[in-house]
């Protein structure tokens, strides 16, 4: 159960990389004018939620003594 979270935690910094970069870029006769990033929060959320998970799993993970 907590490798999953770990896992899941990785999977949304990913996720969250991702969308935080991803841009659209408006352009008239071929020349780019504007870039947005429409995803930005979206993806920062995802990165905090991702760390927290990650930390989650890291901290209760079972311990060989």
């Amino acid at each position: 159960m907590r490798n999953g979270l770990s896992v899941l935690g990785i999977v949304l910094l990913v996720i969250g990389l991702g969308a935080s970069f991803y841009y659209e870029s408006k352009s008239i006769f071929g020349i780019e004018y504007q870039r947005t990033y429409p995803y930005q929060n979206l993806g920062i959320a995802l990165i905090v939620v991702g760390v927290l998970l990650v930390i989650v799993g890291v901290l209760h993970s079972p311990r060989k003594e």
